[in-house]
């Protein structure tokens, strides 16, 4: 377990750092931002050949999808909690842009006034640093647990030994 909480911290704090510099650029473009899933592929795959070494140069599918299962797990409860700091404190406002982007979008594409009232008294409710903290620590599992999928069949290799038929 001890694995995964270290790997799911390094995972937490790597993609925090970058949210903070991305934050402090005033960038949010989603080229910069996609770089944050390239963090999260190469940090679940070291944490998984990290386990297929101290297994012995062994790792099943599974414990590789475990692997990146309990990382993603760890990692996200971090992300849930600074989610749910920087859009209470840090970056107060940041809720309350993103209805505005989407309003003004919904006004280009000349979306009734009615359903715009509608879309954005919805968009209220659910767009809470709660609900978003919530969303994601899910996305982040969702993500992991994709990545460990892949990465666990190119990583894995079965023991064979006549010994380990028997453990």
């Amino acid at each position: 377990m001890k694995h995964y909480m270290n790997w799911g911290a390094i995972l937490g704090l790597s993609l925090i750092v970058f949210s903070i510099i991305l934050f402090l650029l005033g960038k949010s473009e989603s080229v910069l931002t996609s770089i944050s899933h390239l963090i999260i592929v190469g940090v679940l795959c070291l944490a998984i050949v990290k386990k297929k070494e101290s297994n012995g140069g062994f790792l099943s599918y599974g414990e590789g999808v475990s692997v990146a299962a309990w990382v993603s797990i760890f990692a996200g409860v971090i992300m849930a909690f600074y989610t749910f700091i920087d859009l209470s404190f840090i970056d107060a406002d940041k809720i309350q842009r993103i209805l505005v982007q989407v309003e003004d979008q919904m006004y280009n594409t000349s979306t009734p006034d009615d359903q715009i009232e509608m879309v954005l008294g919805i968009y209220e409710k659910i767009f809470t640093p709660g609900i978003l903290s919530f969303f994601s620590l899910v996305a982040q599992i969702i993500e992991g647990l994709i990545v460990g999928l892949i990465a666990s069949a190119f990583l894995k290799k079965e023991d064979t030994s006549f010994e380990a038929n028997f453990k």
